[in-house]
């Protein structure tokens, strides 16, 4: 185990019975997951979801499945915390970490699908893409995510299919659209 909080310090005098200290096991791992409640009823009930840490976007992802534990909420958010179990016997995963945490959706359907590095925002919070539209001509189109993988986003609304969208250098097209001040 670890070494998880000392109530006593050294010298202290203490009586009969009193909590020296904690240890826990983290072969085992709880991961709460904040889910917008308009979501609850797409996702997949009792199914596996992937784990990985977020700071390590190359790292593996381990599976957790889901658990039934004290329901808590946050209605300033809108969101209802799902649990799931993690086995954490090779220790990679420590309490308190960030997770990113993919659920899968009960429904598969068709959607468009975008590389998520092509997706720009605007002072606003507005989302777009830069589409080809001519030989060395490109134009902004207003795109409307629904949500994102690691390496995609997938819309709402957004450039027709099949529609070449900019990649590598979105970001340099808007600034020489709106021109970089100082």
């Amino acid at each position: 185990g670890v070494l998880q909080n000392v109530a006593v310090a050294s010298g202290q005098y203490v009586t009969a019975g009193a909590t020296l200290f904690q240890v826990i096991k983290l072969n085992t791992l709880w991961v709460r997951v904040p889910v917008y409640v308009g979501l609850l009823d797409e996702l997949k009930a009792d199914s596996t979801v992937q784990v990985r840490l977020l700071d390590q976007p190359d790292s593996k992802a381990v599976p957790a499945r889901r658990i039934n534990a004290p329901p808590s909420a946050n209605p300033m958010s809108a969101t209802a915390d799902l649990y799931f179990q993690l086995d954490n016997v090779k220790g990679q995963f420590q309490p308190g970490e960030l997770v990113v945490v993919a659920l899968p959706l009960s429904q598969n359907e068709q959607r468009k699908v975008i590389p998520r590095e092509a997706v720009l925002w605007d002072i606003q919070g507005t989302s777009w893409v830069y589409v080809h539209s001519g030989p060395q001509e490109y134009r902004r189109s207003r795109i409307l995510i629904d949500y994102t993988t690691d390496t995609e986003a997938i819309l709402t609304y957004g450039p027709d299919d099949g529609t070449a969208v900019v990649t590598a250098g979105a970001a340099e097209l808007f600034g020489t659209e709106f021109g970089a001040k100082k």
